[in-house]
């Protein structure tokens, strides 16, 4: 960046290195239980029937149908907008999921998608309306939802991820009901908060075939209070953490109720092609954090990391090798 300075030229800007990146893992255990945990809350999502609370049709051209619609859950439904090529054989599915914000979902990238031969799924990370006036994001936003990424909580169960985790597996039980479906592939994919979702995804069900997660965040905040040293600052969870829990033993309970909704947790069940982006200067999704997640998806797994050493948070989200690696799927 150059600007002028007292009549000088300032030149500034910034770079980011690594060093044996390999070595970088995750600084927690996953729980003993977590496999048994998840099974559990896979059970009780079964007692509710995979249907759609709600579908209107909101777009239709010569290509493609697309229809807001949502679908039954624990909680709050899968809330999103989903297109469907208008020909009348079996199609792929993307299911997209969303950065940090409270937000519909976008219609204009399930016609996208549709228009590209994909069964296209957008869901809004929340469970709430989509389509509706600004005024009512706002007062999401500014009320029930304000910063629901660092908000207070005492366990694992009442961490708004958690929720979040249950709509996860609800869209991937809903996709796979579709009779347009071709019952092969599944792909998932989103940046930041929704390549913290694609990761999930990846790792919870061995149906996913293809993820792409793009500076995936929310990982690995054991080790900014505990490693040796320790790692870099960031916020989100790790903010309420620091300014409200002053007792270490306090702070490490939270950090193992954590460990059940860390995408490092399920990373190392992740059997699909992963694709995942960093860039060295982010400092919302740390290099280390990412790492950490790259290296504990199993070595016989098919991944590739694309890394920019200038980038931050919203820099760093191109995969030029998934890109590369979906064109030979759909020749």
């Amino acid at each position: 960046i150059k600007r002028r300075m007292d009549q000088h030229d300032c030149i500034s800007g910034r770079v980011g290195a690594v060093a044996e990146p390999e070595k970088l893992l995750p600084q927690f255990e996953r729980p003993a239980d977590f496999s048994a945990y998840w099974t559990a809350q896979r059970k009780k999502l079964d007692a509710v029937p995979v249907k759609e609370l709600a579908k209107k049709e909101v777009y239709r051209n010569a290509k493609v149908k697309v229809y807001d619609i949502q679908v039954a859950c624990l909680d709050k439904p899968v809330s999103g907008y989903i297109g469907f090529p208008s020909g009348s054989g079996k199609y792929p599915v993307r299911i997209i999921f969303h950065g940090a914000g409270v937000r519909s979902a976008l219609r204009h990238v399930a016609i996208n998608g549709a228009a590209k031969g994909f069964i296209t799924l957008d869901i809004n990370a929340h469970g709430i309306l989509n389509g509706q006036p600004a005024e009512y994001y706002k007062n999401l936003q500014q009320g029930e939802l304000k910063n629901y990424y660092y908000k207070k909580f005492t366990s694992r169960t009442d961490h708004h991820f958690h929720g979040m985790i249950i709509r996860i597996i609800r869209a991937l039980d809903y996709v796979k009901t579709l009779p347009q479906w071709d019952g092969k592939n599944i792909i998932v994919e989103g940046s930041s908060q929704g390549g913290y979702q694609a990761l999930i995804a990846a790792g919870i069900d061995p149906a996913v075939t293809l993820c792409r997660a793009g500076v995936p965040a929310f990982s690995d905040f054991y080790g900014e209070f505990f490693a040796n040293p320790k790692r870099m600052t960031r916020f989100h969870v790790a903010s309420y953490l620091r300014s409200s829990v002053p007792d270490d033993a306090k702070k490490r309970y939270l950090l193992n109720e954590y460990a059940y909704l860390d995408p490092v947790s399920f990373a190392r069940d992740i059997k699909c092609p992963t694709f995942i982006s960093l860039g060295f200067c982010d400092l919302s999704s740390p290099t280390t954090s990412v790492y950490g997640i790259f290296n504990t998806i199993p070595a016989g797994v098919k991944k590739s990391l694309a890394t920019y050493p200038n980038g931050i948070h919203g820099t760093s989200g191109a995969m030029p090798e998934a890109d590369k690696y979906e064109k030979s799927l759909w020749k």
